[in-house]
């Protein structure tokens, strides 16, 4: 499983691409550019903003689930105190990669809204506090080298805006999220590890014990764990955030990571 040095060491820190770009609303100037205050304003609300009644994080722009041909889903957050939108399984992967991140103290989807020349806006993907109280933003596209170049100065100009307020962009593509079986197994590692709360002292102990021996398969561990009286899915929990070399669920994923 991936850890925290996967974010840090491969997210490049060229430009954020706010790719979704919309009609403004009739308050937007085309001419008037977003000042200081309106953009940390917006950043104050996004992480004030409460969930809705079915525990949903929305931001400023809705992501809309289901839908004939659509890969939105929902993912239940620990780490921003609800579920969070997202609209494609990179951006499913960014989230897991977030929650898994260290460093990283909460997030929102599509939390901001930046103006653009003419009467567009555009909408980022992530909004991330980190554990030093700074604010980055990032956007998720398939490939960072097959970008137009439209599309790399519209992003330019939008980094110019925020770098001024001190909001940093990250652009992340398809290569440094995990995807296929991988993904799918460390959906599969938050959700079983997450399931119930561990003592500092829980963490610790089947981190001892786990690092005393080497598996062939994965539910070795949960039998490990539970014969020294601790709940077997922590084996999970140090997986998700990278505090323990976990061996194969399946023949399959053995193969997969060969």
């Amino acid at each position: 499983m991936q850890s925290d040095h996967q974010f840090a060491g491969q997210v490049p820190r060229i430009t954020s691409t706010l790719g979704k770009s919309h009609a403004a609303s009739p308050r937007a100037s085309s001419t008037s550019p977003i000042s200081s205050p309106q953009i940390l304003e917006q950043v104050v609300v996004a992480f004030q903003k409460r969930p809705d009644v079915a525990n949903v994080l929305h931001g400023q722009r809705r992501i809309r689930q289901g839908g004939k041909g659509r890969r939105t889903a929902l993912f239940s957050s620990i780490k921003s105190g609800g579920a969070v939108p997202v609209e494609s399984r990179l951006e499913l992967a960014h989230a897991v990669t977030l929650e898994r991140t260290s460093h990283v103290t909460r997030f929102r989807t599509q939390a901001l809204c930046i103006p653009l020349t003419g009467r567009h806006v555009a909408y980022p993907d992530f909004l991330v506090e980190v554990a030093s109280g700074m604010f980055e933003v990032h956007e998720i596209k398939p490939s960072i080298a097959h970008l137009s170049s439209d599309d790399a100065q519209r992003f330019a100009h939008i980094e110019r805006i925020l770098n001024r307020v001190g909001i940093e962009f990250r652009l992340i593509d398809a290569t440094s999220l995990a995807s296929g079986r991988a993904l799918e197994e460390a959906l599969l590692s938050y959700t079983r590890g997450h399931a119930e709360r561990y003592s500092p002292s829980q963490i610790s102990l089947a981190q001892e014990v786990l690092a005393s021996k080497s598996f062939a398969w994965f539910s070795d561990a949960y039998q490990l764990l539970a014969s020294h009286h601790l709940p077997p899915c922590l084996a999970d929990y140090l997986d998700f955030h990278g505090k323990w070399s976990s061996p194969p669920r399946t023949n399959a994923s053995r193969r997969g990571r060969a």
